[in-house]
């Protein structure tokens, strides 16, 4: 017995030897937490890069752009807005546009934001407009909207007059561009179709004394394209593509431009 006694006091022994050392703690396995792999950055939602990204959109012109309007469309799931450019009107030319088109762009559903613009006709309410404008004054203002609309009058677009209030320095497409929209709705492409229109053109052919391409054909309508690339430094011609055109009567009366 004796014996047997000695031996399990020398396996104790041997076994104490081989636990913690002192001072050691040991961790423990119910408590220590699995180590997990890094989680990805999450990234930020940017609108569509192109019409054909885009499902549903908002065309929404002469209306009051108020904070809750503005916080609609910014928490809707539209995924583009077009709409006027409005610190173009008169009456509003103090308007924030920049700030309402950063909240489309940096909202949970981010948009395009398209902007409105009458490239056809002269508008008496626009910021460009003066006062003892009419028809003939100045002389590139052709006549009367044929639909009735008070206060808009087709131009003769190729005037320099006309031209200079879009592509100038400080005019409307750098101001458009500098507010941060992504694109250009043009309505009234087909002036040259109308018929005071008509009148200057054929009046110009005749000062002229040479025939050109007639803007608004074909080649025209290119032509004033290369233009439009040539006097807006931030346009690159690759990304000023036409985007969406709208028939009326087998002519174009509307396109869109996307210009970033």
């Amino acid at each position: 017995m004796k014996r047997w006694i000695g031996i399990f006091l020398a396996l104790a022994i041997v076994l104490q030897g081989c636990g913690p050392a002192e001072g050691v703690v040991q961790p423990d396995s119910e408590t220590v937490p699995a180590i997990q792999p890094p989680l990805p950055e999450p990234q930020p939602a940017t609108p569509p890069s192109d019409l054909s990204d885009v499902s549903h959109w908002l065309y929404l012109i002469d209306v009051d752009l108020g904070d809750e309007v503005v916080d609609l469309i910014t928490e809707s799931t539209y995924d583009m807005v077009v709409i006027d450019y409005t610190p173009s009107e008169a009456d509003n030319a103090d308007f924030p546009i920049s700030k309402v088109v950063a909240a489309w762009h940096n909202t949970d559903h981010p948009k395009l934001v398209i902007a409105y613009i009458d490239i056809g006709e002269a508008e008496d309410y626009r910021t460009y407009w003066q006062p003892g404008w009419g028809i003939g004054n100045p002389e590139w203002i052709a006549g009367s909207d044929p639909d009735g609309w008070e206060g808009n009058f087709p131009v003769a677009y190729w005037y320099d007059g006309w031209v200079e209030i879009w592509l100038g320095s400080g005019g409307m497409m750098e101001a458009i561009l500098n507010a941060g929209f992504d694109g250009i709705y043009l309505d009234w492409i087909g002036a040259y179709s109308d018929d005071s229109v008509n009148k200057y053109w054929n009046r110009f052919l005749e000062l002229d004394g040479e025939i050109r391409n007639a803007p608004g054909l074909e080649t025209g309508h290119g032509q004033r394209t290369r233009e439009v690339c040539q006097a807006v430094p931030a346009i690159r011609c690759s990304s000023l593509r036409p985007a969406l055109s709208r028939q009326l009567g087998g002519r174009p009366a509307r396109a869109l431009y996307l210009l970033r």
